[in-house]
């Protein structure tokens, strides 16, 4: 009988393999290049030498955990390799006409926040398939917002490309410091988390694990300094236990946020619920930055800037 983690990476192989054909039909984040000058033919390096030479070096640093997260030759390889662009194909929605996919109604409350604000920029981290609980498709689809959908699963990422969104989808994980790193990662579908900040997955749900590996996560200063972006009107942070790590090494002064939902209790409210939102209420206090949070549906916990107008 195969190993657990031995069908894993089998598994992860064929993932990567079926994806992909989907993979094709979207294109990474395009990046001008300069024109290049006539030069001595001697001097010209083989291009694929020169980028698996590249690549090579780059893959040792980004596990250090000693790299800047706006680092050129970085943003560069997040831009080429792992951030691929919005989709102008048509959506492939299950539910196409419902009004809302949130879980507990996220979207609807940020949009009566923001005043049905249109053209914005939206962050979900946690994005699971790309519409199931979704909290970010309706401010796509109604408001006309682009975004930036982050999911680390592979297996999930495979049907979230499928969806055709019209955001930056990357199948990665935010770290939980301020530069790259590979970190241990418990594969749950929905479930899913970094494994040494995750909560033990439910007996209930016992059957959605398929394993644990080893995966490459990235600042959130980084992916959103690779698209462009210094403002999120709206982040959904939804990463099953690390939540509180990502906001401790959050760039709070360089990424301004308007409103955050934050999922803090622990599954079915079990035990250190209290103690995440404690915690997490202390972090955006010392911010400065927002007024006092307020709790939805016992399970998320929402922070508004001051400064937004209400």
């Amino acid at each position: 009988m195969m190993k657990p983690r031995t069908a894993l990476i089998v598994a992860l192989a064929a993932a990567a393999l079926i994806g992909s054909a989907w993979f094709l039909n979207r294109d990474r984040v395009k990046e001008e290049e300069p024109k290049k000058a006539e030069s001595d033919p001697k001097l010209v390096r083989d291009a694929k030498d020169e980028d698996a030479f590249a690549n090579a070096g780059l893959f040792k640093r980004l596990g250090t955990g000693n790299m800047d997260p706006v680092e050129p030759e970085l943003l560069a390889h997040l831009r080429k390799r792992w951030i691929f662009a919005p989709s102008d194909l048509p959506y492939n929605l299950v539910r196409p006409s419902v009004k809302s996919w949130a879980q507990i109604g996220q979207s609807q409350l940020v949009d009566k926040i923001l005043k049905e604000r249109r053209n914005g920029f939206y962050v979900e981290s946690g994005a699971f398939d790309g519409e199931d609980h979704s909290n970010s498709l309706f401010f796509e689809k109604s408001r006309d917002w682009k975004g930036l959908l982050i999911e680390p699963d592979p297996w999930t990422f495979e049907a979230l490309i499928q969806k055709n969104r019209k955001a930056y989808v990357v199948n990665t994980c935010i770290a939980i410091g301020k530069s790259p790193e590979r970190t241990e990662f418990t594969f749950a579908s929905e479930l899913g988390g970094i494994a040494k900040k995750s909560a033990a997955v439910p007996k209930a749900e016992a059957g959605s694990v398929r394993g644990t590996g080893r995966i490459q996560c990235f600042p959130i200063l980084s992916l959103l300094a690779a698209v462009g972006q210094t403002h999120v009107d709206y982040f959904s942070l939804d990463v099953e236990g690390a939540e509180i790590e990502i906001l401790k090494s959050f760039p709070w002064t360089q990424v301004t946020v308007d409103v955050w939902t934050i999922e803090y209790a622990v599954h079915g409210g079990g035990a250190g619920t209290a103690e995440r939102e404690k915690e997490i209420r202390e972090i955006f206090k010392k911010t400065d930055l927002y007024k006092e949070g307020t709790i939805l549906g016992g399970q998320d916990i929402v922070f508004v800037r001051k400064d937004v107008p209400q």
